[in-house]
């Protein structure tokens, strides 16, 4: 099991962690084996040494089926003007949306990376308030098969990288109904298939998790529903989230506030900033300090185990790799 720090490749981030010799000698002090980079537009091979480049998190729209589907009158309601949503996406269409991705992809086989991890989601900014979702699980997961399927058929078997899909809380992979994993799972062409779990993510999916015990358990149970697809599961995102009790009480107190006071006067990118601040509040990404991790790993058997906690300053951030490293010093097993 190789163990990762993922990293954003943006300049201000970069300098966090230095040159390429610094950020080499910093995976060699915390026992890293590479990081799993968060791709946005850069050229992540100027940015990071590229033999420690294992990983690479393809970009993301949170709200994207309305533009996939082309449906127009939703999205200039959603957005207010068509020449917003028409800056927001990679271009007008849905062919612009697949060539986007597409160079996504080919960029990551450029690098030679190991995997590459795509969210299968769909969220609209209000929707991260209320939980009132135009989209279903299913919906969301079936136009999904359709976008990764478009994109390898185009490129063929050409690739070599794993391609694994993460889960969120949100409509779509969120491991609540194994039968739905099993049919996206089964959907996809591609060969080299599998998941991504994120452990943070799966947590908030149960808001009524309250405790460690209620965390383990709920991790547990939802490995028990996807016993057959234990084996898929290559990489986990390790961090914890533990935030039912704010989302619980938001909902029944908190969503006629902001709809009454913020929804209607505000444009598109400032209801898109305090959207994504909100969701910051329920997706903790804390650094993962429960007991419990080492059976989850045994039964999973991962190949990438990946550092995924959220720091707002250089400081933080060697404070939390430093707290996350000293986990392992307390359960040294899950070293092996």
């Amino acid at each position: 099991m190789k163990r990762l720090l993922s990293f954003p490749d943006i300049s201000d981030r970069i300098d966090w962690i230095g040159t390429h010799e610094q950020q080499r000698r910093l995976l060699r002090h915390f026992h890293l084996d590479g990081f799993e980079v968060i791709w946005c537009d850069q050229k992540a091979e100027e940015r990071f040494p590229r033999e420690t480049v294992i990983g690479m998190h393809l970009p993301f729209y949170a709200d994207w089926m309305n533009f996939w589907l082309e449906d127009h009158v939703h999205l200039n309601s959603e957005f207010g003007d068509r020449e917003i949503w028409r800056s927001f996406y990679p271009g007008e269409t849905k062919e612009a949306y697949i060539e986007y991705f597409g160079r996504s992809l080919d960029y990551a086989h450029s690098l030679n990376v190991e995997y590459v991890v795509f969210h299968v989601s769909q969220v609209a900014v209000d929707e991260a308030y209320d939980y009132r979702f135009q989209f279903d699980d299913e919906t969301v997961l079936c136009e999904s098969a359709k976008l990764i399927n478009t994109l390898f058929d185009r490129a063929g078997q050409k690739y070599n990288f794993q391609f694994l899909m993460e889960n969120l809380w949100w409509p779509g992979l969120n491991f609540r109904d194994a039968s739905m994993t099993r049919a996206l799972f089964n959907n996809i062409h591609y060969d080299r298939k599998g998941f991504a779990l994120d452990l943070g993510h799966l947590l908030n999916a149960d808001t009524s998790i309250r405790t460690n015990e209620d965390a383990i358990s709920w991790i547990h149970h939802v490995l028990d529903e996807h016993e057959d697809l234990l084996p898929h599961i290559k990489a986990i995102h390790l961090h914890q989230s533990i935030s039912g009790a704010f989302v619980e009480q938001f909902l029944g107190t908190g969503v006629a506030v902001y709809a009454g006071k913020n929804k209607v006067p505000l444009d598109y990118y400032e209801r898109y900033r305090l959207s994504y601040e909100h969701v910051a509040k329920i997706d903790e990404h804390a650094v993962w300090e429960m007991p419990g991790l080492q059976p989850i790993l045994d039964r999973i058997e991962p190949d990438y185990l990946v550092y995924e906690f959220r720091s707002n300053t250089q400081e933080e951030f060697f404070m939390n790799l430093k707290r996350q490293n000293d986990y392992f010093r307390r359960f040294p097993t899950c070293l092996t």
